[in-house]
């Protein structure tokens, strides 16, 4: 059986100005006990960005399992010139401890003060990012003209 899918209609384009050609290639597919277990499991495809394939999400919606965030250090920060500074202030602390312990808690300052900095120093980027994804996967769910084309090249940019 297959698992139910939302996002982008189409998880492959041939990219193509004569013949474009889009197509629903990839699917997930699990048995009755897989999705007996997983029943609010679903397949998010994603919008297509750098690829002529989408991303395909497997969510098995497990509410009751709570993780911590991961941490991602976003590579636009090392563009900024207090990318450095704000690392560095992570490092100073000195601890009495085993090296082992000196290291774990001096990325997690760093970790926390990365974190803090980027809030204040770059507002908003998930925001842009999902409004921009939004974008994207309502041109690619839509017929293939020149202008979505277009539209669609613009905004991957």
């Amino acid at each position: 059986m297959e698992v139910p899918s939302e996002g982008v209609r189409f998880t492959w384009w041939n990219k193509r100005d004569n013949g474009p050609i889009r197509e629903k290639l990839d699917h997930a597919l699990v048995n009755s006990e897989w999705f007996e277990e997983f029943q609010r499991a679903k397949v998010i495809n994603l919008p297509m960005v750098g690829s002529n394939h989408s991303l395909i999400l497997l969510d098995t919606d497990q509410r009751d399992k709570v993780s911590r965030k991961q941490f991602r250090f976003e590579s636009i920060w090392v563009e900024h010139e207090e990318c450095e500074e704000v690392i560095s202030k992570g490092w100073e602390e000195d601890f009495l401890r085993p090296h082992c312990y000196q290291l774990v808690q001096k990325l997690n300052g760093s970790r926390s003060l990365l974190i803090s900095w980027s809030k204040h120093t770059f507002p908003n980027n998930k925001k842009l990012i999902g409004e921009l994804m939004a974008d994207l996967t309502k041109v690619q769910n839509e017929d293939l003209i020149e202008e979505n084309i277009q539209l669609a090249s613009q905004i991957t940019e």
